[in-house]
């Protein structure tokens, strides 16, 4: 079910962080305006009612709502940390011990590829990029110079 009202809530957002902010934003505003529980669809089998169980037993729907506030709320808490140690903590709280492991593996891919040229900076939005096209701005390699 989350990701059937995530994929209808998304509004393109530039980043993962942004566009998840945004879905529980307008998540938390649904469920908070409807005491009644919503009915979610199968996008694949319309016939399908996701959100049957809340029907049957309103506690399990109560237990949702309660359950995206709370996450709404440690992650509006996280998107004001700064410094690579607090953000990686909060996101330890929030997601599990997995998450040190998953920044390095990104920051190691992502050096990687800046140490073959092909790490690039995409025109108008500042996103890291895979090299390709004329949208994105190569990045330079590093000297240290100066340091």
């Amino acid at each position: 079910m989350l990701t059937t009202l995530a994929g209808e809530l998304y509004g393109g957002h530039g980043n993962v962080a942004e566009g998840l902010g945004a879905i529980l934003d307008q998540l938390a505003s649904i469920l908070k305006a409807n005491d009644e529980p919503l009915q979610i669809w199968n996008p694949a089998n319309p016939q399908e009612l996701l959100s049957e169980r809340w029907e049957e037993d309103t506690r399990t729907y109560e237990s949702f709502r309660v359950g995206i506030a709370n996450f709404k709320q440690k992650w509006d808490e996280l998107s004001r940390r700064r410094g690579h140690e607090d953000l990686t903590t909060g996101l330890e709280q929030l997601f599990g011990e997995g998450v040190r492991s998953a920044l390095r593996e990104q920051a190691e891919f992502v050096e990687k590829a800046r140490t073959a040229r092909e790490l690039g900076v995409a025109r108008g939005t500042g996103m890291l990029s895979a090299m390709a096209g004329s949208h994105v701005i190569p990045v330079r390699s590093n000297t240290f110079f100066g340091a």
